[in-house]
């Protein structure tokens, strides 16, 4: 595996820092690295899952014809009007 000069730089540093050797810095590294990832992605789909749960709950339904109505529901302004 090949590690950039300035990462492999604070590897060393870490391992003299707590007494370890680089291979458990690297380990160590990697699995909480893996852990953030994972919660990361995951973290995502969950508030989108709770906010479906929360819709059909309470049985929100979207506008109709937002497609036309686009800029009014995002801007909460008609811009194909004039002023």
């Amino acid at each position: 595996m090949y590690i950039p000069n300035e990462i492999d730089e604070d590897i060393r540093d870490l391992a003299l820092f707590h007494k370890a050797s680089k291979a458990e810095m690297v380990r160590r590294a990697l699995k909480e690295g893996i852990v953030v990832m994972k919660q990361k992605k995951s973290t995502g789909v969950e508030v989108m899952y709770k906010l479906a749960e929360m819709g059909k709950k309470y049985k929100v339904k979207g506008p109709k014809n937002s497609s036309q109505r686009i800029d009014e529901l995002l801007w909460g302004k008609d811009w194909s009007k004039s002023e």
